[in-house]
C-alpha cells in the first residue's frame, strides 16, 4: 500500500542525479505496479513542474503498457472482424498519448456527432445525397482539415486529439469519416493507398474515392493513377481495393512509430514495435 505523499516524495527523488537512486526509486514504482497509477496520475495532473509531469507520464506509459499490450494480445485472439473492433484497436493506442484516457469518452463523442446528423442522412434518401451530406458535416460543418507541415506529430494519429483539435494526417481523418459511416450504416470504406489513404464510397456497383485530406475532395482513378506516378509507385488494381481493418490499424501503427522515431522517442517507438510484432503473429498484410 502506499501514499500520495510517498509518491511525490518518489517524484522528486527521481530528479536526482544519482543514478542509484534514480534506479531505487524506480524498482519501488515498477514493485508498487498498478497500485501506484491513480496516486501517479493525480501527481502528474497537480504538479506545477513540467519536469515532474514528463517524469511521471513517462513512468505511467511503463506502468500502463503491460495492460495494453494484454488488451491488443486478446484483441487479436477474438479477432479484427467488424469496424467495433478496429476502433477499439484504434482508441487503445491513445493511451501512447495519455495512458489513463477513458476512450469511452471518444466513443460517446462519436455516438453524440452520428445521432445529431442522423435525421439528415435518413431523410436524404439518394445514397449519393448521403454520402454528400456525411462528407459536408465532417469537413465544412464540424471543420475537420489536414494538418499542413505537421505530418509526423504523434497526436495527428491519436483519436482523441484528432477529435479534439479538428486536424489530422489522411487516415486519421478517414477513420472520423467511417467511425460515423459505421453509427450511420453508410457504404464507406477505407482504400490502402500507398503514399496517402483514401476513402470510397460504393453504391450499387458505383465507386466514388474520397480525399480526406483535400476536405472529402472526390478523385477519380486517374487522378489517383497519376499522384502515384509522381511519387514514383506503379499503380496496381489492389490499390484501390477496400482496405482490411488490419491494414488500417497496421498503417495506424506505423505511422506513429514513425512519428516516434522523429522526435527521437525512443521508449514509445520501442513499445509500438512490440505491438506491432504481436500483431504480425495474427495477421500477415
Amino acid at each position: 500500500m502506499t501514499t500520495k505523499s510517498e509518491i511525490q516524495s518518489m517524484l522528486f527523488l527521481l530528479e536526482d542525479p544519482d543514478p542509484f537512486i534514480k534506479q531505487e526509486v524506480l524498482n519501488r514504482f515498477y514493485q508498487l505496479g498498478d497500485s501506484a497509477v491513480p496516486l501517479l496520475d493525480e501527481c502528474r495532473v497537480e504538479t506545477a513542474s513540467e519536469d515532474s509531469k514528463k517524469i511521471a507520464a513517462n513512468l505511467l506509459f511503463d506502468l500502463t503498457f503491460p495492460g495494453l499490450y494484454q488488451d491488443f494480445f486478446e484483441l487479436y485472439s477474438e479477432g479484427l472482424s467488424t469496424f467495433a473492433h478496429l476502433e477499439r484497436a484504434i482508441l487503445y493506442l491513445t493511451r501512447f498519448d495519455d495512458p489513463t484516457f477513458r476512450t469511452s469518452v471518444v466513443k460517446q463523442k462519436m455516438d453524440n456527432m452520428a445521432r445529431f446528423i442522423a435525421s439528415d442522412i435518413q431523410y436524404a434518401l439518394d445514397p449519393n445525397e448521403q454520402m454528400n451530406r456525411l462528407l459536408t458535416f465532417v469537413f465544412q460543418d464540424e471543420g475537420f482539415d489536414g494538418v499542413g507541415d505537421d505530418l509526423f506529430k504523434p497526436e495527428n494519429s491519436y483519436m482523441n486529439r484528432v477529435l479534439e483539435n479538428k486536424r489530422g494526417i489522411p487516415l486519421s481523418l478517414a477513420m472520423v469519416v467511417l467511425s460515423l459511416a459505421d453509427r450511420l450504416e453508410l457504404p464507406f470504406f477505407g482504400v490502402n493507398m500507398p503514399m496517402h489513404f483514401i476513402l470510397m464510397f460504393e453504391c450499387e456497383q458505383e465507386i466514388t474515392y474520397i480525399d480526406p485530406y483535400q476536405h472529402g475532395k472526390f478523385l477519380t482513378k486517374k487522378e489517383c493513377d497519376y499522384f502515384l506516378k509522381i511519387n514514383g509507385v506503379e499503380s496496381r488494381p489492389e490499390y484501390f481495393q477496400k482496405a482490411t481493418y488490419s491494414q488500417m490499424l497496421v498503417r495506424t501503427m506505423r505511422n506513429l512509430q514513425y512519428s516516434f522515431e522523429k522526435q527521437q522517442d525512443v521508449t514509445k517507438a520501442v513499445k509500438l514495435k512490440m505491438l506491432i510484432e504481436l500483431h504480425e503473429q495474427f495477421y500477415k498484410d
